[in-house]
């Protein structure tokens, strides 16, 4: 048989558990049957609870109230162990869902009309880098005609060339009606490119100073020793240079980078034009001259636009 009845220790003073105890050891020490006594517990919520029993018997109850309480423990903890990772995987498992906007019938235009436009602009850059490209080559134009300010000049196209890799001769847009004549010299970036060879009304040949067979008088720039150039396909083809020969340097004064210019002894090429310079120099068996090799000066891979010198010799080489 058991009771329930709730109650609380007064403050300051022997709570209902002391006397619950001095009860019992009391009992205890006049040998009362602790099999038919009542003995008065907490039951852990705060409540008193009457078993009937001795001491183990109260042993045991707290004992098993413990277990109870930390088996609760453990069980409510689980509990909202599991219901968080139910949350969990319901919210993973949740479909996402995407927002679609829809567009308007201006943006599906302009939509449609992007490739076009990006098609547009590409042109238009490369027709802007093609005019930067051109721009260069006149600005580089205007610093030749600069420094040959001395002599009247026209400006020409390059139009056609030979079917070789090197411009040996090419066709400029300018003839006999913009005043050309055959021997007039002709300059491109750099310096001397070559010389007119043909005329018609509206277009010129130019023969270039790279081509075979075609000798320019030329002279050291530092020393004033002459020399003769010759143009060479094979040798431009091989490593980009050109020959000279019968140099007289008897003092060695002549070294690898020195310019080389037309000099005054020429009878078809005008003074002071800047020929190339000089990547090789080689003792010829006589000893008396050298010969050896020069960078030209002007690309002859890449000619666009050239300038024509109006004045001219009479006399060739």
């Amino acid at each position: 048989m058991k009771s329930r009845r709730s109650t609380t220790a007064s403050a300051g003073g022997i709570g209902l558990l002391d006397v619950i105890l001095i009860v019992n050891i009391i009992l205890k020490l006049f040998k009362v049957s602790t099999i038919a006594t009542w003995t008065w517990v907490f039951d852990g919520q705060g409540n008193i609870e009457s078993i009937i029993g001795g001491w183990s018997d109260v042993l045991d109850y707290y004992k098993r109230i413990g277990k109870d309480e930390s088996n609760k423990a453990v069980a409510n903890k689980e509990t909202k162990e599991n219901n968080s990772k139910s949350v969990q995987r319901s919210d993973s498992k949740a479909p996402k869902t995407e927002t679609k906007t829809k567009l308007s019938f201006t943006q599906k235009h302009e939509l449609e009309e992007l490739p076009s436009k990006v098609e547009a602009l590409e042109e238009e850059l490369v027709l802007l880098r093609e005019e930067e490209y051109e721009l260069s080559k006149l600005q580089e134009l205007y610093d030749v005609d600069n420094q040959y300010r001395d002599y009247e000049k026209t400006g020409a196209n390059v139009i056609a060339k030979s079917t070789s890799a090197w411009f040996s001769t090419f066709t400029i847009d300018k003839g006999e009606k913009d005043g050309i004549e055959v021997g007039m010299n002709v300059l491109a970036s750099g310096g001397l490119c070559g010389i007119v060879s043909e005329t018609s009304k509206n277009f010129s040949i130019v023969t270039s100073i790279v081509n075979d067979g075609n000798n320019v008088s030329a002279s050291v720039l530092t020393t004033g020793d002459n020399c003769i150039v010759s143009g060479s396909l094979s040798k431009m083809t091989s490593d980009g240079t050109i020959e000279f020969s019968s140099l007289d340097d008897s003092k060695d004064a002549v070294s690898v980078g020195d310019m080389l210019v037309v000099s005054n002894i020429s009878n078809k090429y005008i003074p002071g034009l800047i020929v190339g310079y000089i990547t090789e120099i080689n003792e010829n068996p006589n000893k008396l001259t050298k010969s050896g090799e020069l960078k030209p000066a002007v690309d002859f891979k890449h000619l666009t636009n050239v300038l024509v010198i109006t004045t001219q010799k009479q006399t060739h080489d």
